[in-house]
């Protein structure tokens, strides 16, 4: 477990640039525009603010409102054609995931 939380800021850090310019708001997944290291700590209020948003408003508070807004700009303005509506009428299914168990010991998933 612990080798995998030390890959992670690797890749973090190789792609920096990318996270940057994923959203007008990129620079919030930096520290002074940097991946953060290990051990260093980094505050999201933005993202505190969406996960209480969600705590508050459930569902409604994904797919309506001003966390639907965000991710439609994003998406339009990357090119993308998603609208608000194609959130409002989102649906989400749950089923039974597809499983094998192979010698016992491992139980492997795919939804």
């Amino acid at each position: 477990m612990f080798a995998f939380l030390q890959e992670i800021p690797i890749s973090f850090h190789h792609n920096q640039e990318l996270i940057q310019n994923a959203s007008p708001n990129g620079d919030e997944m930096l520290l002074d525009g940097k991946a953060p290291l290990p051990g260093q700590v980094i505050k999201l209020p933005n993202l505190a603010r969406t996960f209480r948003e969600l705590v508050a408003n459930g569902k409604d508070g994904f797919y309506n409102g001003r966390i639907a807004h965000a991710i439609v700009d994003l998406i339009q303005s990357k090119g993308g054609v998603m609208e608000l509506e194609d959130l409002a009428k989102h649906k989400s299914a749950f089923v039974e995931p597809i499983s094998y168990t192979y010698g016992q010991d491992v139980t492997i998933y795919e939804v």
